[in-house]
């Protein structure tokens, strides 16, 4: 039969501001969860690398880790991966070439300081959109952000028409919302999330109340989807999270564990299945510095005590690198008193 589709075509749509997670780490977690599935993969972003800002109020001075610049890292972490198009900008020049009608709920001081930036992330999440050639012929379209770090393959969710789907259960669940790390949907019908951007000023001022600040950007998104008539949906997995500069395998590990992989729904709820991949995770991740024997070994326990043991190693590793650096810094100044 020709002309038939065997396989859902996926374009993967990166955003935002590029962070500081370990690029070796968020490589190897993309790969791993795009190997399923024939997917493209489109990128926007800011031209400097720096921290998560929604979440540090006044971290906009706070250097970034990494050592690598923009290119540099973009090379790498998504070195073998189908990139079809790639835009960046300034930040700082977006900013000043903001139209007044935007500005003002920019800089707005009415609302929480901590949604400030929510507005620059849905402008790039709509110039990741945009970048999407209109002859270009995909299923779904899926958003994704630089500190997101998956450890789960993607499983083809094959959403109704009318819905879109993020990751909003367990304990991190929240009301009416759309969970702005990773969503997606038919590629015929989520077009209005993706272009929130266009509607900024009606939404905000919106009388729609779901407990968030008028301008976060969870709220925004869903009360497009809300406009456009789209169910908004939970996948029944928790594919990843946020990676914060000071996580470390173990504790992201363990992060997910507590906030729940799956769904109490009973779908695709396969326990044992899951399991082996948080193990995979700290294989993939901890490479060259425990051997896989040890994370063998993982897999004797149930799920719940596998999150306490990352949490445990993690805790224990930070304070063993603090004991260190502070016994180091005695040492040298000693002997620089010498």
């Amino acid at each position: 039969m020709t002309g038939t589709k065997t396989r859902n075509r996926i374009a993967v749509l990166f955003s935002g501001q590029i962070r500081d997670t370990p690029v070796r780490i968020f490589n190897s977690s993309i790969r791993h969860f795009l190997k399923n599935v024939e997917a493209d993969v489109y990128l926007s972003y800011w031209s400097q690398i720096g921290r998560s800002m929604n979440h540090r109020p006044g971290s906009e001075n706070r250097s970034p880790t990494s050592a690598l610049g923009t290119k540099d890292y973009i090379d790498q972490a998504f070195l073998g991966l189908n990139v079809i198009a790639q835009a960046s900008e300034s930040q700082q020049e977006w900013e000043e070439n903001l139209d007044e009608s935007y500005k003002i709920y920019y800089k707005s001081n009415k609302y929480s300081a901590l949604t400030k930036y929510s507005l620059p992330q849905i402008y790039q999440l709509w110039k990741s959109y945009n970048l999407i050639s209109l002859r270009a012929d995909y299923d779904q379209i899926i958003r994704m952000r630089y500190d997101f770090v998956p450890i789960l393959p993607f499983s083809e969710i094959t959403p109704e028409k009318r819905e879109a789907f993020n990751i909003n259960f367990g304990r991190a669940y929240y009301d009416d919302r759309i969970y702005d790390i990773f969503f997606g949907g038919r590629a015929d019908c989520v077009r209005p999330v993706f272009c929130t951007w266009l509607d900024i000023p009606s939404l905000i001022e919106d009388k729609f109340d779901n407990g968030l600040d008028k301008r976060d950007a969870c709220r925004l998104l869903f009360l497009s989807a809300q406009r456009a008539g789209l169910r908004v949906i939970s996948t029944s997995a928790r594919y990843g999270d946020t990676w914060r500069s000071n996580d470390s395998p173990f504790t992201y590990a363990s992060k997910l564990v507590y906030w729940k992989l799956t769904e109490d729904s009973g779908r695709n709820t396969n326990i044992e299945k899951y399991r082996f991949e948080v193990v995979q995770f700290l294989c993939r991740s901890t490479e060259g510095s425990l051997s896989r024997g040890f994370w063998g070994l993982l897999l004797r326990f149930n799920l719940e005590r596998v999150g306490y043991l990352c949490l445990f190693i993690g805790g224990v590793s930070q304070w063993a690198c603090g004991l260190l650096r502070l016994l180091w810094r005695r040492l040298t100044l000693g002997r620089r008193k010498i």
